[in-house]
Formats: C-alpha cells, structure tokens, sequence
C-alpha cells in the first residue's frame, strides 16, 4: 500500500546519503518491483473469478 510507499521512500533518501547507497537503491527498488508485480498478479489472478461467480 501507500505506507509501503512512504516507508521505501524515506529508506531511498537516507539510502543515498550513506556510502552503502546502491544497497538501498538495489533494495528499494526490487522491492517496489516485486510488490508491483505481486499485485498486479494477484489482480489478474482474482478478476477471472469475480467474473465467473
């Protein structure tokens, strides 16, 4: 959710202020990615179900 969102985004900023930054940004944004995609599919898994019941 949006939380998630915020939460990444500050972990992003003081990510890059550190000497470890592409750490942070690597993390951020595989997480971002993969919450992405794991929406998307649990989107695209439940809509043929609501349209079937």
């Amino acid at each position: 959710g949006g939380i998630f969102l915020i939460v990444g985004g500050v972990f992003f900023i003081v990510g890059v202020t550190v000497h470890y930054w592409w750490t942070y940004t690597v993390s951020f944004v595989s997480y971002i990615v993969c919450n992405f995609i794991n929406c998307w599919q649990w989107d695209l898994l439940q809509r043929p179900f609501f349209f079937i019941e």
